[in-house]
């Protein structure tokens, strides 16, 4: 699909006499990487504070989405309680993103009733009984639930969102929305087939959009073969996306450090020069100001002039002008702010 967009792109750039093309990553920057963590694992919940004070010494947050499981189950122990939260909280501190990763983590959330919007702790009890099966559980709860659960005990917004085993119901979008997210990352790039960001829509069908915006995974740790044997391929399709300045979301799982700490060390030391890093939320207000910025080209007195308004804040957005003497233009507004910049 990146293919296609490119192709457009390229019949604009032919056609017009004034073209105008928006970076896909931060200005600088010829790619961008967000560092992604699934605390779904009774030792990934103290696990992940050392992912964060990793990241933290190169100035990058990483998000860290978090199931707030509060029943033991088929799936593991209890591992969201008085224990935990101070680690979680911590955890916040330290700069890392807080995201929802469900209540249950069921595999089958994709085929699970809506709910009502009244679920509420501790009454919304979901019980996952085998892989194949969950009793009590509705997207509304899973989504509402877990989110309420991290605001109250993780002092935090939480804005991003996650589901166990990237289970995704075609309601989810609509779901979110309605409990206040904005981002999710619950699918894959080769699923999508694309390494961009993109808006959801309602049932996730050709209709209206919503305002979530999606961010699939490009690199997970769970299929064989291991991180440190993946490293050099991994290397190297970083290095394709990065042509054409796409995004890579790394699903790690923080159930335990040593070497996939120091895969996702490498990689950061490896890129920390040419890419962009840091959290979900970050990336998302990035690409959500760009989403929104409107931009023209007009005519003043016989010279070409671009025209620029922010809706959000913009930072460290790249305007490039392929037929223009000024190749290009970084732009950072402040919230409706308006702009012009003459190109000729």
């Amino acid at each position: 699909l990146d293919v296609l967009v490119r192709h457009v792109r390229d019949l604009y750039v032919q056609g017009e006499p004034y073209t105008f093309l928006l970076s896909t990553a931060p200005a600088g920057a010829e790619v961008s990487m967000v560092f992604t963590h699934d605390v779904d694992f009774t030792r990934s919940v103290t696990n992940a504070y050392a992912y964060q004070e990793m990241l933290r010494p190169y100035g990058i947050s990483g998000t860290f989405f978090i199931q707030t499981k509060y029943i033991r189950d088929y799936n593991d122990d209890i591992f969201f309680n008085a224990q935990t939260t101070p680690a979680i909280r911590a955890l916040s501190a330290a700069g890392g993103e807080l995201g929802s990763h469900t209540v249950a983590h069921s595999a089958v959330l994709a085929i699970q009733h809506l709910g009502s919007g009244r679920e509420r702790y501790p009454l919304y009890r979901p019980f996952v009984e085998t892989r194949r099966s969950v009793r009590g559980a509705t997207v509304m709860g899973e989504v509402r639930v877990s989110k309420f659960l991290l605001e109250k005990f993780g002092k935090t917004t939480v804005v991003s969102f996650r589901p166990g085993e990237l289970s995704y119901p075609f309601n989810l979008p609509e779901v979110l929305q309605a409990s206040g997210y904005k981002y999710s990352s619950s699918i894959t790039a080769n699923s999508t087939l694309t390494h961009l960001p993109y808006q959801l829509t309602y049932e996730r069908q050709n209709g209206a959009l919503t305002s979530i915006y999606e961010f699939p995974v490009t690199i997970e740790d769970e299929l064989p073969p291991a991180l440190p044997d993946r490293l050099e391929v991994m290397d190297g399709l970083i290095q394709k996306i990065a042509r054409h300045q796409g995004m890579v979301v790394m699903l790690m799982h923080p159930n335990i450090t040593g070497k996939k700490l120091a895969f996702e060390e490498t990689l950061v030391r490896r890129w920390r020069n040419r890419a962009w890093m840091g959290s979900l939320s970050q990336f998302g207000d990035w690409w959500t100001a760009r989403d929104a910025l409107e931009l023209d080209v007009v005519v003043q007195n016989g010279r070409p002039v671009l025209m620029a308004a922010a809706g959000p804040a913009t930072r460290a957005i790249a305007v490039k002008l392929p037929k223009s003497t000024s190749a290009e233009i970084r732009l950072d507004l402040r919230a409706g702010e308006r702009r012009e910049t003459p190109i000729g």
